[in-house]
């Protein structure tokens, strides 16, 4: 990973899936879209010659795989927005700007450029609804993982609650590194070459001790994960009650609209 961490290749990544990769599809779809009329054209199909159910007739068919392509987008662009937006906190703004592209871009594309599709009753998207809510209860486990594993929150907390006088964070930095002995490296490995003279210490980011060969963790390490473990059922317990609450104050078909259903399914019987 970057000295900075794997949270910022993360975010690059991110970068170039929301920005770059989003605008080359939709490019690509824009002109998949064209490509029938720009055929048409060069087989000297004049519109202004023929009657408008002939023109149609060259129009794209509309099939059932075109919807699966267009959930699919979605999905995954819900997918990566859910499971990584603690890496690129922007990404949900970026979505939304291609979205709004997506709409326009699709209802250009489904009026003018493929055949009227035959309707037929849905009472909702199917399974990829089902996806969905997967993808958002898995999305809570992995930020809570990314905020406890990756940010500095859990050991500022733990630093305050064991170290810490009055909630200060000074000698936080000193706290979290841990010391290697210059003499060791005859043991380890090769030595830096050229090492200072004075310096007797490399100072690395660990919670470990200083006594080789094993260099084992120290009761720092095991508290800080103890409190990153804590966070993380804390976190996806909370967020989970929020989940459940709003489903039960909001539901999925209003309750006019319920009674009406139960009605008319009393009436047929």
């Amino acid at each position: 990973c970057d000295p900075a961490g794997c949270l910022v290749e993360l975010s690059i990544q991110f970068v170039i899936i929301m920005i770059g990769k989003q605008i080359i599809n939709n490019i690509l779809e824009f002109f998949n879209a064209t490509s029938r009329t720009l055929m048409r054209c060069s087989k000297g199909h004049d519109s202004n010659e023929q009657n408008q159910w002939e023109i149609d007739s060259h129009l794209f068919d509309f099939k059932s795989d075109i919807l699966i392509d267009e959930y699919l987008e979605l999905v995954i662009q819900f997918g990566f927005i859910t499971l990584f937006v603690t890496a690129f906190p922007l990404a949900p703004l970026f979505a939304l700007f291609n979205n709004l592209i997506e709409i326009r871009l699709d209802a250009w594309k489904f009026l003018s450029k493929y055949k009227r599709p035959i309707p037929f009753k849905a009472s909702d998207i199917g399974i990829w609804g089902d996806i969905i809510s997967g993808i958002s209860y898995f999305a809570v486990l992995t930020n809570a993982i990314v905020i406890a594993w990756t940010s500095e929150f859990i050991p500022k907390m733990a630093y305050r609650s064991l170290k810490s006088t009055g909630g200060s964070l000074d000698g936080y930095v000193n706290w979290t590194l841990s010391s290697f002995p210059i003499s060791a490296y005859n043991v380890s490995g090769v030595p830096p070459p050229n090492p200072p003279a004075n310096v007797q210490f490399c100072r690395y980011r660990d919670f470990r001790s200083e006594d080789g060969p094993l260099y084992s963790q120290t009761s720092e390490y095991w508290n800080v994960t103890a409190a990153r473990l804590a966070f993380i059922i804390v976190f996806e317990h909370v967020i989970f009650f929020i989940i459940y609450l709003m489903d039960w104050l909001v539901p999925d078909v209003p309750k006019s609209i319920q009674n009406t259903i139960n009605h008319e399914r009393y009436i047929d019987q």
